[in-house]
């Protein structure tokens, strides 16, 4: 637009000049530069590179940023109870997340956003993970924070959503699970239980830090019976151990 305005001026001048001037010569030479003109404008916009904008995976900050983040610092994910072992429990407490297990063997865990749980995509430290990898298999005593996005996007497409929700971007969201990166005294801990499901379960944990490596070494061990929510012929019929 200000390069229309511009040139509308310079025509303006020359037309006044071709008006006043009894010298034909000088109006020709005006016409001449606004000639020149016109052809290095056109030149410069063909010159101009073309831009591309992609989105970035580097961590900003959340007020540099258009979209909606629920973040759990260590003290919320510490401070939940989880009856069934799984990290998704700490998120029954954000906007639009409901969770809720409907068995030991998969991940069902409710919904986000209104959409089953396929449609929500789980990261490990920003890398996406196999969406049967879900937070089943991990220990809160690694986590640092998780950060909730609500909203669907492009740059983590799984594969796995492709097969079981039909699309590979996650339309409800992305869940990252970021793992400590500094280790500030030294820890270790056994656990095992036994309950519902003739479930028995066994953990090790241990962290620690050496100058100015940091790191943190864990073992999670499973077996149940799971549960008996289908009837037989049915796929759902899963006691002992299912194939």
């Amino acid at each position: 637009m200000m390069k229309k305005i511009y040139l509308f001026i310079i025509i303006c001048v020359g037309n006044f000049l071709l008006a006043s001037s009894p010298a034909f010569p000088e109006t020709y030479a005006e016409e001449t530069e606004i000639g020149e003109e016109k052809a290095e404008t056109k030149e410069k916009d063909e010159e101009t590179e073309e831009i591309v904008v992609t989105a970035s995976k580097l961590p900003q900050k959340s007020e540099e940023i258009t979209h909606k983040i629920d973040i759990l610092t260590q003290e919320d994910i510490q401070g939940v109870t989880y009856t069934n072992r799984n990290l998704s429990e700490a998120l029954r407490y954000t906007p639009g997340a409901f969770v809720n297990p409907l068995s030991r063997n998969d991940a069902n865990w409710g919904s986000y956003g209104g959409l089953g749980p396929k449609y929500n995509i789980y990261m490990l430290d920003g890398l996406p993970v196999d969406s049967f990898v879900d937070t089943m298999s991990l220990d809160n005593k690694y986590l640092n924070t998780i950060e909730v996005h609500r909203g669907p996007t492009v740059l983590y497409p799984n594969y796995m959503s492709m097969d079981f929700a039909g699309n590979q971007s996650p339309l409800a969201g992305a869940t990252n699970l970021i793992t400590k990166d500094k280790i500030l005294s030294p820890m270790t801990t056994l656990s095992t239980g036994y309950g519902s499901w003739n479930t028995l379960t066994g953990s090790a944990y241990h962290e620690n830090s050496k100058g100015n490596v940091h790191y943190l070494l864990g073992a999670n061990y499973e077996q149940s019976d799971y549960t008996n929510y289908g009837t037989n012929p049915s796929w759902l019929n899963m006691l002992d151990d299912p194939e």
